[in-house]
């Protein structure tokens, strides 16, 4: 057998496989007032992994440019400001996400240890383990949009006093996710919102289970509709479905623009 052709060809398919990895990861860095962010593009989508030239306050863009080619931003990846990573991150004191972004990465930002304020944006889809570990946060709002939390995402920090949080989550806590959260009381801090879901024409519906075990809800009360409203006949919590079957009291008292409102057949009750 001819060993040194063998061992030729393994070395020409492993030096491609490089190539094609190399290839794989678009880095690329873009600055804007002061700011160089440095982003993977993939898809035609970027991730943020890390940025310098920040202050106090850092609002993540919802786009970045390469060549002048736009992307937008759709994630912030893992431990893009960790500051066991870019020591630098402990001049931040506010962060700002867009509702573009999806994901925000493991220890996306780990131990920024002067961080107070986070604003997350109704859009973002998942928080990764240890996000917001080690940070000096009061207070978090986690919009509906969130549907996956991952382990000790608030981990150590011991500023923390007050969480809203999806219905979701109610019973379904990941593991923990508060360890260490010495200032907040579990029990009276960490507030869950009654359910809200977003159907295709963008009319956010507000809801209450009715029955877990039949998986029904009361319609509450809508958002962003005009002269006429069609009411689903089913709403989702996360990904589960849930027949609307009742609508609640006062659910669109003084909406007085409606003219024309489309009840399916699931409902059984109308309140007063």
């Amino acid at each position: 057998m001819n060993t040194s052709g063998l061992k030729m060809a393994c070395r020409s398919i492993a030096c491609a496989a490089v190539v094609s990895f190399v290839t794989l990861a678009n880095a690329a860095q873009w600055t804007s007032g002061g700011i160089t962010w440095t982003f993977d593009v993939s898809d035609g989508k970027a991730t943020i992994t890390g940025a310098t030239g920040y202050g106090a306050t850092l609002t993540i863009p919802s786009r970045v440019y390469d060549s002048g080619t736009p992307y937008t931003v759709t994630a912030i990846g893992d431990e893009a400001f960790n500051y066991d990573k870019h020591s630098e991150v402990t001049s931040i004191t506010s962060v700002t996400i867009p509702s573009n972004v999806k994901a925000l990465g493991y220890k996306a930002f780990y131990k920024c240890s002067n961080l107070a304020t986070v604003t997350i944006s109704d859009g973002v889809e998942t928080l990764d383990y240890y996000v917001f570990a080690y940070t000096k946060l009061t207070t978090v709002y986690v919009p509906d949009s969130v549907t996956s939390l991952g382990r000790y995402v608030f981990r150590d920090c011991t500023s923390l006093t007050s969480v809203s949080l999806p219905y979701l989550f109610k019973d379904n806590l990941p593991t923990g996710l508060f360890t260490n959260c010495l200032s907040l009381d579990t029990a009276a801090g960490v507030t869950y919102r009654d359910p809200a879901w977003k159907d295709a024409n963008n009319v956010t519906w507000y809801f209450n289970v009715w029955s877990e075990s039949q998986k029904t809800v009361h319609i509450t009360g809508a958002t962003v509709f005009g002269t006429a409203l069609v009411i689903p006949d089913t709403v989702y919590i996360g990904n589960t479905p849930y027949t609307v079957a009742s609508i609640w009291e006062s659910a669109f008292e003084g909406k007085t623009s409606l003219r024309s409102v489309a009840i399916p057949g699931t409902v059984e009750s109308i309140s007063r």
